[in-house]
């Protein structure tokens, strides 16, 4: 299970003790938080753009609150790397851009992220190389989209 933009590691508490977790990020203080866990598994320093990884090496991946903080050319590359190395699964969870509510628009002015996304353009980004198998909208302060997609 590939974890992109992995941060401190908090996806791999969720898996079971039989699944191989491979932590991703380009961020050497998120890489000592995980560290410290003592979660083990494999680690990845690096940029998501190129993943050092072979062709359908993995089963799964996860993109948790990543895309918004990544160029719409970043993005595209990320896919492509994702669609290269996934063998089954893609879950990318983000998100997205809601102008109408208040609260959102505070939040969004407050995220590092600038490349806020609607749900159509986060579609749209990951049906270029992922056929989507099941979405899952909902809202917690930000709207959210959930995507469960596997490679084309």
């Amino acid at each position: 299970m590939l974890d992109i933009g992995a941060g401190t590691g908090n996806v791999a508490s969720a898996l079971p003790k039989t699944a191989e977790y491979i932590w991703l990020d380009n961020d050497p203080g998120k890489l000592r938080g995980f560290s410290s866990k003592g979660i083990g598994g494999k680690t990845l320093l690096c940029d998501a753009t190129e993943i050092p990884l072979p062709d359908k090496s993995v089963d799964y991946a996860t993109c948790v609150d990543v895309a918004h903080h990544l160029s719409d050319e970043e993005f595209a590359a990320v896919l492509q790397e994702l669609a290269r190395v996934v063998r089954t699964r893609l879950v990318l969870l983000d998100a997205v851009w809601w102008p109408a509510s208040r609260v959102s628009r505070i939040l969004w002015s407050l995220d590092r992220g600038a490349y806020p996304r609607t749900t159509d353009a986060l579609f749209a980004a990951v049906g270029r190389r992922f056929e989507a198998n099941a979405e899952e909208q909902f809202a917690v302060f930000h709207r959210y989209l959930l995507i469960a997609a596997q490679p084309r």
